[in-house]
């Protein structure tokens, strides 16, 4: 056991291994005697090829170790030298291995600043990158939008011819509708040429033809050829032809009362239409359009002309007696001499148009807008002109007797020679009306605060 322990000690010697030498002990631990009388049973020889063995194997974990240690040292080095650079890694080194010199010092501060320099300009680079790719994608989105946009107007294009391509075919699908009506036509006239016929009244078969063929005759939109574009709301033209017709096929005025009462003219066609002396009495023209039509003399006794457009028509001496023309358009129109007695006009749009002598007794022009309008002996007598624009400047021996002008707007009117007694105004309006009114005039106007007050319950 001793010449084993010389042994073992021996090797650690030569190893320079300062732990080893307890390597013995735990080596041979289990040659140990369990007694003091147990003696070892391995020779020298065997042990010392332990010993070899065991020598190989230190050898190899050295070996090892030492590689490792190479590799990560030559990774550590080589990253430095990326992250430091050339120049900065010797300048450093001469700093470390020389004198430490103002000349070295500078060097490697030198080189520091050159070293951040660089990877300062190749940070910038690196990050204008995808500011680059950001604004190339930006172009790009932009011209996608572009194309989109223009992909959206022809879309909208698109859109707009198949709608009037809609709006064609229906209006081809009216030729029977036009045929029917030729043939209705026809018959009118040969019933009229009759030799036994002097009244030239119609049978009552074809006046139910003729009131059947009118609610036949649908309203379209069609396209405006000045325009290129169809027009802005539905009509029908057919509905228009059959009422000229029927008014110049001189019929005999109890046959013109059954159609007129019985046949449905609304949103007929009638521009510039000439209606002169036309007997329309109770007629429905409910959202017809009349522009420039000449209706003058015309008869519209208790006539249905509802949001009506008569702009530049001219109505002169026109039998309107309890019309309907609420929401009706008579802006610029010539309603000079017209009877319009108990007619409803709220909302009417009258501004600009001629009213001279005109007859609006009783008439409901609540709300109506007068704006412009020539009101020279025009009688407004018990009409109701509440909340009514009467902001004109043509107004003489204009007639407002008992008128209820609660809420009307009358700035810039001058009723200095309007007849203007047991109107009703409210005293809001009084500090207005005196600029033009003597005082005698002003008190014999009806005064009320009250906005409810009923017309019936005011003083007289």
């Amino acid at each position: 056991m001793d010449s084993c322990s010389c042994c073992v000690s021996a090797l650690a010697e030569r190893l320079g291994l300062f732990y080893f030498s307890g390597i013995g002990t735990i080596l041979f631990e289990e040659e140990k005697p369990t007694s003091m009388s147990e003696k070892p049973t391995e020779n020298p020889e065997e042990l010392l090829k332990k010993i070899e063995k065991l020598e190989k194997k230190i050898a190899s974990y050295e070996e090892a170790e030492a590689k490792a240690w190479s590799t990560s040292w030559l990774l550590t080095k080589k990253a430095g030298g990326i992250v430091m650079g050339g120049r900065l890694r010797k300048s450093v080194s001469k700093l470390l291995n020389g004198e430490l010199s103002k000349d070295n010092f500078s060097d490697v501060l030198i080189a520091v600043l050159y070293r951040f320099t660089r990877i300062g300009i190749f940070a910038v680079v690196v990050a204008l990158v995808p500011i680059i790719l950001l604004f190339q994608q930006n172009i790009l989105l932009g011209r996608q939008n572009d194309k989109i946009d223009i992909q959206n107007e022809k879309i909208e294009k698109q859109n707009f011819r198949l709608d009037q391509q809609t709006a064609l075919s229906e209006a081809e699908r009216r030729s029977a509708v036009i045929l029917e009506s030729g043939n209705v036509l026809d018959a009118v006239s040969r019933e009229l040429s009759e030799s036994d016929n002097t009244t030239k009244p119609l049978s009552g078969a074809l006046i139910g033809r003729i009131i059947a063929l009118s609610k036949n005759m649908k309203e379209y939109k069609y396209l405006d050829p000045d325009t290129d574009s169809l027009i802005y709301r539905s009509i029908s033209p057919e509905r228009g032809h059959l009422l000229l017709a029927l008014q110049a096929a001189n019929i005999d005025f109890d046959t013109y009362e059954k159609i007129n009462r019985g046949a449905y003219f609304e949103k007929a066609e009638l521009v510039n239409s000439n209606l002169v002396n036309a007997y329309l009495d109770g007629i429905n023209l409910k959202l017809a359009d009349l522009r420039g039509a000449d209706m003058r003399g015309v008869d519209l006794w208790g006539a249905n002309l509802r949001g009506a457009t008569l702009r530049k028509a001219d109505l002169s001496n026109a039998d309107l007696i309890q019309a309907n023309l609420r929401n009706a358009d008579f802006s610029n129109a010539i309603l000079d001499y017209a009877n319009l007695r108990g007619a409803s006009l709220r909302k009417a749009n009258l501004s600009g148009s001629k009213l001279t002598g005109t007859k609006l007794i009783r008439a409901n022009l609540r709300g109506a807008d007068l704006r412009g309008a020539n009101l020279f002996f025009t009688d407004f007598s018990n009409s109701d002109l509440r909340g009514a624009i009467i902001n004109s400047r043509m107004v003489g021996s204009t007639i407002f007797w008992g008128a209820d002008m609660r809420g009307s707007i009358i700035e810039g009117t001058d009723f200095s020679s309007a007849n203007i007694e047991n109107a009703i105004f409210y005293l809001s309006a009084r500090d207005t009306l005196s600029k033009f009114l003597k005082d005698e005039v002003l008190n014999s106007i009806i005064w009320v605060d009250n906005p409810e007050s009923p017309k019936e319950s005011l003083p007289k």
